[in-house]
């Protein structure tokens, strides 16, 4: 089966993403070749619905279904793969479409977005508007509605703006989260990560100290060093998605953390690219 599969990578990589060929024809070559991480392979490919088959380095193995969306089985194909790894785990299939390929041509893509990109109006940046909260170092509950108005700082935490976000990615220093989760892989900054969970706040500080130390793990395998420029966004000004995120990593000990609170509508508005991407980080 691997030499059969490994014949046809030259013919797969001149094929569109999203390929709907037969399974014969896709290279999974990046799955390990174990006995037992071959066979869950075999396996998933015979299911039906939306699916997505998520593997560790280490052969660990899991996949899931969902009959509305595949993203749904997307999420929970890893999340479900990292937990039983305890390792990160690699998106490897959706549906019956190896990865792989997309892969390769998003890393192209995206360093080609990225150094080609250019504010539309450079001269007519979006403000920092200015509502009644002060400077918070706290996350906000879920409960009590994560589309909202933030604050103009978070303490310990830089702010930044689109200019300076632009200039170190093209500078290839900056790491960028987008918060607004596993919707948005086909619409994101190039070279973000799509993080989902990331942002649960309970309210109640005994969970939210452990959900930090689930988080501590999961972002260790991504980011081991801490000192890591890393900048978060959601949607808006108005979204405490990316402000909950930024304070976790903060609590957790990442020092170099900046907050691009204009998020997605400033990017827009400076009509810069958005793409896809099977960057995809899950936290429980």
């Amino acid at each position: 089966m691997t030499i059969l599969l490994s014949n046809y990578r030259a013919l797969l990589l001149s094929l569109p993403l999203f390929l709907s060929a037969c399974v014969t024809t896709q290279d999974f070559s990046h799955v390990p070749n174990s006995p037992a991480t071959q066979t869950a392979l075999k396996k998933y490919l015979t299911e039906k619905d939306h699916k997505a088959f998520a593997v560790a380095a280490n052969g660990v193995t899991a996949y899931a279904e969902s009959q509305d969306q595949p993203e749904n089985a997307v999420f929970q194909a890893l999340l479900n793969c990292e937990k039983a790894a305890n390792a990160r785990c690699t998106l490897a299939a959706i549906d019956n479409n190896s990865t792989l390929p997309q892969i390769k041509s998003q890393q192209d893509e995206h360093r080609k977005l990225i150094s080609e990109m250019k504010l539309k109006h450079p001269d007519q940046l979006m403000p920092l508007t200015k509502w009644f909260k002060p400077e918070t170092d706290t996350v906000r509950p879920e409960s009590q509605n994560l589309h909202y108005a933030t604050p103009v700082s978070i303490k310990g935490i830089k702010t930044i703006n689109t200019p300076e976000l632009v200039k170190r990615m093209k500078e290839g220093n900056i790491a960028v989260l987008d918060t607004l989760g596993i919707s948005r892989m086909n619409a994101t900054l190039p070279g973000a990560y799509i993080v989902s969970g990331a942002a649960f706040a309970s309210g109640n500080a005994d969970k939210d100290k452990a959900f930090e130390e689930r988080l501590d793990k999961v972002m260790s395998r991504y980011f081991p060093d801490k000192a890591q420029p890393i900048a978060a966004l959601c949607l808006s000004a108005e979204c405490w998605l990316s402000v909950n995120t930024l304070i976790h990593l903060r609590n957790i000990g990442y020092t170099n953390l900046y907050w691009y609170r204009n998020g997605i509508l400033d990017w827009a508005y400076q009509e810069l690219p958005f793409t896809k991407t099977n960057q995809i980080i899950v936290v429980d």
